[in-house]
């Protein structure tokens, strides 16, 4: 067993992380940071331009991003098919997003879906002065498994009625985002 002393590693304040928090911010200085087996490290957290009206959102939201591809392999339906649609959704490659934060597995379908699907365009700004990250609970790993689930979901949308579904998923190294809560 690894004891970790759990100082900020940029200020030395004093953290006081949740039991499944794996990345979450300092309340003095606000430097984010990863809490793994290595111990804590500073880590790279991104803030996405928001929209206007959430210029002054103080509640910003975790996602773990990832540039990848989905490429269907099998796709059986009761009926007509919409491979057509599901091919034109994966032809390039898309920013896959995925929650981070503790919440139901049906608010990470729903969300994540809605991000992939819509793809916002995300300009990293300077942390605004009173923004906040709530802290991430989902790791970078999770993040892949909770990935197909949301991509199984995407599909089991369609207007046919899915029966089975073969796919891979390519992605290169994610990205810890954040984006001001209800901007999406």
């Amino acid at each position: 067993m690894k004891l970790v002393l759990l100082r900020c590693t940029n200020c030395a304040r004093p953290l006081t992380p949740e039991n499944d928090d794996v990345v979450f911010m300092c309340t003095n200085c606000f430097t984010s940071v990863s809490l793994n087996e290595g111990g804590l490290q500073s880590v790279d957290v991104r803030f996405a331009l928001p929209p206007k009206s959430d210029a002054r959102t103080k509640h910003w939201l975790p996602f773990w991003v990832y540039e990848g591809q989905v490429q269907i392999l099998k796709r059986d339906t009761q009926g007509r098919s919409d491979r057509e649609a599901s091919d034109r959704q994966w032809a390039q490659p898309l920013l896959m997003y995925v929650p981070a934060w503790e919440m139901s597995m049906q608010v990470a379908q729903e969300v994540g879906s809605r991000l992939i699907e819509h793809q916002p365009a995300t300009e990293a700004i300077e942390r605004p002065p009173t923004a906040y990250m709530t802290p991430a609970v989902v790791t970078p790993e999770e993040a892949l498994g909770l990935l197909e689930f949301i991509v199984l979901a995407i599909e089991a949308r369609r207007r046919d009625w899915l029966k089975a579904l073969d796919f891979r998923i390519e992605t290169g190294q994610p990205e810890l985002w954040t984006l001001p809560a209800g901007s999406f």
